[in-house]
């Protein structure tokens, strides 16, 4: 079943902050999480987002996912309870989010991700991909395609 709208319903209560990771997608920027960012703030869930530099690539992407939560987004952030986290993605961020969950998985044992949240995540790739103005190709269907059955062997 496919959907091409939805609500993201959030409970939140006062003993279980989890720390909420938004990653946008390519091509995208901060102003995405605008929103968002002021549900979370008024509700004093803590969050980081992640700010992708270079390269468009979903394999290098992830890779730059998982270093960015291990290396920079933990550390700005000692205080918060790491033993679970959301995990939020816009569009590709969705699919990098997916990929750094796969590449995690038995790592040791299960990841520390609580949810998976995609939003407009083109899981079977996307067909305005090909169109020279987005010029996009590692999101085409065909690609997209590929990236899901290497993502869990390959990682």
């Amino acid at each position: 079943m496919e959907c091409d709208w939805g609500e993201l319903t959030v409970e939140v209560t006062e003993t279980a902050k989890t720390p909420w990771i938004l990653v946008y997608g390519w091509d995208g920027e901060r102003g995405n999480w605008q929103e968002f960012e002021k549900f979370l703030n008024k509700r004093r869930i803590p969050y980081d987002i992640v700010e992708f530099k270079g390269d468009a690539n979903p394999k290098k992407r992830m890779k730059w996912l998982d270093k960015e939560i291990e290396e920079r987004i933990k550390k700005d952030h000692p205080d918060w309870n790491w033993e679970k986290f959301n995990l939020v993605g816009h569009s590709q961020g969705g699919l990098d989010a997916r990929a750094y969950i796969y590449d995690k998985w038995g790592e040791e044992g299960t990841p520390d991700v609580q949810n998976l949240v995609m939003i407009g995540t083109p899981n079977h790739g996307s067909a305005l991909a090909r169109l020279p103005f987005v010029n996009a190709p590692w999101l085409t269907p065909g690609e997209v395609k590929k990236f899901n059955r290497d993502t869990p062997k390959n990682g």
